[in-house]
Protein backbone atom coordinates (compact mmCIF):
# COMPACT_ATOMS: atom_id res chain seq x y z
CA UNK A 1 0.00 0.00 0.00
CA UNK A 2 1.19 3.51 -0.79
CA UNK A 3 2.19 5.70 2.16
CA UNK A 4 -0.07 8.43 0.77
CA UNK A 5 -2.76 5.94 -0.19
CA UNK A 6 -5.82 7.98 0.75
CA UNK A 7 -4.45 11.25 -0.59
CA UNK A 8 -3.54 9.65 -3.92
CA UNK A 9 -6.95 8.01 -4.25
CA UNK A 10 -8.58 11.33 -3.45
CA UNK A 11 -6.57 13.02 -6.18
CA UNK A 12 -6.75 10.56 -9.09
CA UNK A 13 -9.90 8.69 -8.05
CA UNK A 14 -10.09 5.49 -6.01
CA UNK A 15 -11.45 3.40 -8.90
CA UNK A 16 -8.82 4.75 -11.27
CA UNK A 17 -6.08 3.92 -8.76
CA UNK A 18 -7.41 0.37 -8.39
CA UNK A 19 -7.61 -0.13 -12.16
CA UNK A 20 -4.02 1.04 -12.60
CA UNK A 21 -2.70 -1.43 -10.02
CA UNK A 22 -4.91 -4.21 -11.41
CA UNK A 23 -3.45 -3.67 -14.88
CA UNK A 24 0.00 -4.27 -13.41
CA UNK A 25 -1.11 -7.34 -11.47
CA UNK A 26 -2.77 -8.77 -14.59
CA UNK A 27 0.36 -8.25 -16.66
CA UNK A 28 -1.11 -5.64 -18.99
CA UNK A 29 1.22 -2.90 -17.74
CA UNK A 30 4.80 -3.99 -18.36
CA UNK A 31 7.89 -2.70 -16.62
CA UNK A 32 8.76 -0.59 -19.67
CA UNK A 33 5.32 1.03 -19.67
CA UNK A 34 5.54 1.77 -15.94
CA UNK A 35 8.93 3.37 -16.57
CA UNK A 36 7.44 5.48 -19.36
CA UNK A 37 4.57 6.53 -17.11
CA UNK A 38 7.11 7.67 -14.53
CA UNK A 39 8.92 9.78 -17.11
CA UNK A 40 5.66 11.49 -18.03
CA UNK A 41 4.72 12.09 -14.39
CA UNK A 42 7.90 13.87 -13.26
CA UNK A 43 11.70 13.36 -13.44
CA UNK A 44 11.76 12.58 -9.71
CA UNK A 45 9.05 9.95 -10.18
CA UNK A 46 11.17 8.31 -12.86
CA UNK A 47 14.04 8.42 -10.39
CA UNK A 48 11.98 6.34 -7.97
CA UNK A 49 11.41 3.76 -10.69
CA UNK A 50 15.12 3.55 -11.44
CA UNK A 51 15.95 3.15 -7.75
CA UNK A 52 13.36 0.50 -6.94
CA UNK A 53 12.42 -1.54 -10.02
CA UNK A 54 15.05 -4.19 -9.31
CA UNK A 55 14.15 -4.44 -5.62
CA UNK A 56 10.34 -4.50 -5.49
CA UNK A 57 7.41 -6.05 -7.28
CA UNK A 58 6.17 -3.81 -10.08
CA UNK A 59 2.92 -2.97 -8.27
CA UNK A 60 4.94 -1.84 -5.23
CA UNK A 61 7.19 0.21 -7.50
CA UNK A 62 4.11 1.97 -8.86
CA UNK A 63 2.95 2.71 -5.31
CA UNK A 64 6.32 4.30 -4.51
CA UNK A 65 6.09 6.29 -7.73
CA UNK A 66 2.62 7.49 -6.78
CA UNK A 67 3.90 8.59 -3.38
CA UNK A 68 6.59 10.67 -5.07
CA UNK A 69 4.11 12.04 -7.62
CA UNK A 70 1.99 13.23 -4.72
CA UNK A 71 4.88 15.04 -3.05
CA UNK A 72 6.06 16.77 -6.23
CA UNK A 73 2.75 17.55 -7.95
CA UNK A 74 -0.55 16.07 -6.81
CA UNK A 75 -0.44 17.76 -3.38
CA UNK A 76 -1.32 21.09 -4.97
CA UNK A 77 -4.99 22.05 -4.84
CA UNK A 78 -4.54 23.57 -8.29
CA UNK A 79 -3.73 20.16 -9.81
CA UNK A 80 -6.53 17.91 -11.07
CA UNK A 81 -5.04 14.48 -10.49
CA UNK A 82 -7.60 12.66 -12.62
CA UNK A 83 -6.97 14.98 -15.56
CA UNK A 84 -3.21 14.55 -15.18
CA UNK A 85 -3.49 10.77 -15.13
CA UNK A 86 -5.84 10.80 -18.13
CA UNK A 87 -3.41 12.99 -20.04
CA UNK A 88 -0.51 10.64 -19.31
CA UNK A 89 -2.38 7.48 -20.25
CA UNK A 90 -3.61 9.14 -23.45
CA UNK A 91 -0.04 9.66 -24.67
CA UNK A 92 0.06 7.97 -28.07
CA UNK A 93 3.51 6.47 -27.50
CA UNK A 94 2.31 4.57 -24.43
CA UNK A 95 -0.44 2.69 -26.22
CA UNK A 96 -2.71 2.92 -23.16
CA UNK A 97 -5.61 4.89 -24.58
CA UNK A 98 -7.88 1.93 -23.82
CA UNK A 99 -7.07 2.34 -20.13
CA UNK A 100 -7.63 6.10 -20.21
CA UNK A 101 -11.00 5.53 -21.88
CA UNK A 102 -11.89 2.87 -19.34
CA UNK A 103 -11.19 5.24 -16.49
CA UNK A 104 -12.92 8.32 -17.83
CA UNK A 105 -14.66 7.65 -21.18
CA UNK A 106 -16.97 10.67 -20.98
CA UNK A 107 -14.47 13.03 -19.41
CA UNK A 108 -13.49 15.22 -22.34
CA UNK A 109 -15.60 18.25 -23.09
CA UNK A 110 -16.48 18.67 -26.81
CA UNK A 111 -14.11 21.57 -27.46
CA UNK A 112 -11.33 20.74 -25.00
CA UNK A 113 -7.87 19.30 -25.58
CA UNK A 114 -6.43 16.42 -23.54
CA UNK A 115 -4.43 18.94 -21.51
CA UNK A 116 -7.52 20.98 -20.60
CA UNK A 117 -9.80 17.98 -20.09
CA UNK A 118 -12.45 18.50 -17.42
CA UNK A 119 -13.80 15.55 -15.45
CA UNK A 120 -17.43 15.03 -14.65
CA UNK A 121 -17.69 13.79 -11.10
CA UNK A 122 -21.30 12.56 -11.32
CA UNK A 123 -22.63 10.51 -12.88
CA UNK A 124 -19.63 8.34 -13.74
CA UNK A 125 -20.24 5.87 -16.54
CA UNK A 126 -17.35 3.54 -17.18
CA UNK A 127 -16.81 1.97 -20.54
CA UNK A 128 -15.59 -1.58 -20.10
CA UNK A 129 -16.08 -5.04 -21.55
CA UNK A 130 -19.48 -5.31 -19.86
CA UNK A 131 -20.86 -2.12 -21.36
CA UNK A 132 -19.41 -2.79 -24.82
CA UNK A 133 -20.72 -6.36 -24.97
CA UNK A 134 -24.01 -5.42 -23.35
CA UNK A 135 -25.02 -6.42 -19.85
CA UNK A 136 -27.14 -9.40 -20.93
CA UNK A 137 -24.53 -10.85 -23.26
CA UNK A 138 -21.77 -10.38 -20.69
CA UNK A 139 -23.84 -11.98 -17.94
CA UNK A 140 -24.80 -14.89 -20.22
CA UNK A 141 -21.15 -15.64 -20.95
CA UNK A 142 -20.28 -15.63 -17.26
CA UNK A 143 -23.27 -17.82 -16.37
CA UNK A 144 -22.42 -20.27 -19.16
CA UNK A 145 -18.90 -20.62 -17.79
CA UNK A 146 -20.14 -20.95 -14.23
CA UNK A 147 -22.73 -23.65 -14.92
CA UNK A 148 -20.50 -25.61 -17.31
CA UNK A 149 -22.28 -24.89 -20.61
CA UNK A 150 -18.94 -23.48 -21.72
CA UNK A 151 -16.39 -26.03 -20.50
CA UNK A 152 -12.60 -25.80 -20.68
CA UNK A 153 -12.49 -27.01 -24.29
CA UNK A 154 -15.14 -24.54 -25.46
CA UNK A 155 -13.55 -21.69 -23.54
CA UNK A 156 -10.24 -22.39 -25.27
CA UNK A 157 -12.04 -22.29 -28.63
CA UNK A 158 -13.70 -19.03 -27.63
CA UNK A 159 -10.42 -17.42 -26.57
CA UNK A 160 -8.62 -18.67 -29.68
CA UNK A 161 -11.28 -17.19 -31.94
CA UNK A 162 -11.14 -13.78 -30.30
CA UNK A 163 -7.44 -12.88 -30.36
CA UNK A 164 -4.00 -14.52 -29.80
CA UNK A 165 -3.55 -12.42 -26.65
CA UNK A 166 -6.92 -13.60 -25.36
CA UNK A 167 -5.86 -17.20 -25.93
CA UNK A 168 -2.66 -16.47 -24.01
CA UNK A 169 -4.70 -15.01 -21.15
CA UNK A 170 -6.87 -18.13 -21.07
CA UNK A 171 -3.83 -20.40 -20.92
CA UNK A 172 -2.31 -18.32 -18.12
CA UNK A 173 -5.46 -18.10 -16.02
CA UNK A 174 -6.64 -21.68 -16.54
CA UNK A 175 -3.29 -22.98 -15.30
CA UNK A 176 -3.90 -21.40 -11.87
CA UNK A 177 -4.82 -24.09 -9.34
CA UNK A 178 -8.45 -24.14 -8.18
CA UNK A 179 -9.45 -21.12 -10.25
CA UNK A 180 -13.15 -21.11 -11.11
CA UNK A 181 -14.40 -20.98 -14.71
CA UNK A 182 -16.31 -17.73 -14.19
CA UNK A 183 -13.12 -15.97 -13.08
CA UNK A 184 -11.31 -17.27 -16.19
CA UNK A 185 -14.13 -15.99 -18.40
CA UNK A 186 -13.95 -12.56 -16.76
CA UNK A 187 -10.19 -12.50 -17.39
CA UNK A 188 -10.40 -13.35 -21.09
CA UNK A 189 -13.17 -10.82 -21.70
CA UNK A 190 -11.12 -8.16 -19.90
CA UNK A 191 -8.13 -9.04 -22.08
CA UNK A 192 -10.28 -8.82 -25.22
CA UNK A 193 -11.28 -5.35 -24.10
CA UNK A 194 -7.64 -4.24 -23.96
CA UNK A 195 -6.82 -5.53 -27.45
CA UNK A 196 -10.06 -4.81 -29.33
CA UNK A 197 -13.30 -3.96 -27.51
CA UNK A 198 -12.02 -0.58 -26.30
CA UNK A 199 -12.28 0.63 -29.90
CA UNK A 200 -16.06 0.09 -29.89
CA UNK A 201 -18.94 1.96 -28.34
CA UNK A 202 -21.26 0.61 -25.68
CA UNK A 203 -23.38 -2.24 -27.02
CA UNK A 204 -21.33 -2.75 -30.19
CA UNK A 205 -19.29 -5.74 -28.97
CA UNK A 206 -21.91 -8.46 -29.30
CA UNK A 207 -21.89 -8.57 -33.11
CA UNK A 208 -18.11 -9.16 -33.56
CA UNK A 209 -18.29 -11.65 -30.71
CA UNK A 210 -20.90 -13.67 -32.59
CA UNK A 211 -19.30 -13.28 -36.03
CA UNK A 212 -15.83 -14.30 -34.88
CA UNK A 213 -16.74 -17.25 -32.71
CA UNK A 214 -19.25 -20.08 -33.07
CA UNK A 215 -19.18 -20.77 -29.31
CA UNK A 216 -20.20 -17.22 -28.41
CA UNK A 217 -22.73 -17.24 -31.24
CA UNK A 218 -24.52 -20.16 -29.69
CA UNK A 219 -24.50 -18.49 -26.27
CA UNK A 220 -25.37 -14.94 -27.26
CA UNK A 221 -28.03 -15.87 -29.79
CA UNK A 222 -30.05 -17.31 -26.92
CA UNK A 223 -30.44 -13.77 -25.53
CA UNK A 224 -33.78 -12.31 -26.44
Amino acid sequence: MCERNEEIKGSIGAENYTMLIDEIMNGNLTEQKVKSIGLLMHPQVHGVFVAKHLKLDLADVMCSMMDKWWTVKLFSEEVNGEAELFKILSNAELGLQYLADRMRPDAREPDSSPIDVQFKKEPKQLKDEKSVLGKECYAKLLDSAKNGDIDDHLMLLLATGLHPSVKGEYIKKSSVKNIDAEHVMRAILAKWYTVFLHTLKAGEGREPLIINNSVSAIVCCTIV
